[in-house]
């Protein structure tokens, strides 16, 4: 047998790893790779949903603070979910999971937040930046536009023998 495992039977090698090594019988062992990537799929999809759910029944402030408890909440069921795997601490499994979590966020805002920063006074094909405020000598330098409005272009026929006509309304 050593002659096998040696000699590179790999699928054999590592099946005596499993067992030897790792307390693990492979012909126990089932599953198939369609079931393991829906899963995967769907616990991904509930796991971005989490943070962003306050947001469909709040805005502003409220609502992120409520997505940080709500996160910080999931990242603590997830550690506590770990600790029947693993057999250690349920407050320093959640815990460590709540502060990964809580700094993957926090990067990602502040490399957000850099980017969008980075992007404002640059002008885009409208004419405005990526601030939204108008640039004078744009493409549509005919319409003026207050600099934190947002507003909606219309254009409408009045009747077919005369000109269209142009205007902005702010939403």
């Amino acid at each position: 047998m050593s002659q096998s495992i040696v000699g590179g039977e790999l699928g054999r090698a590592v099946d005596t790893l499993a067992r030897e090594e790792l307390g693990i019988d492979p012909d126990e062992l089932g599953g198939s790779a369609w079931v393991a990537a829906i899963t995967s799929f769907f616990l991904f999809a509930l796991g971005a949903i989490v943070p962003v759910s306050p947001f469909f029944f709040a805005s502003g402030m409220g609502a992120v603070v409520v997505s940080i408890a709500v996160s910080a909440a999931a990242l603590m069921l997830v550690g506590a979910a770990i600790t029947v795997v693993t057999g250690s601490s349920v407050l320093r499994t959640g815990g460590r999971q709540v502060l990964l979590g809580m700094f993957a966020a926090a990067v990602t805002f502040g490399w957000g937040a850099g980017r969008a920063r980075s992007r404002v006074g640059r002008r885009t094909r409208s004419g405005r930046g990526a601030s939204g405020r108008y640039r004078p000598g744009s493409a549509d330098d005919s319409i003026r536009r207050a600099p934190t409005a947002r507003y909606m272009h219309a254009t409408t026929v009045i009747a077919p023998d005369r000109p269209r006509t142009s205007r902005s309304v702010a939403i």
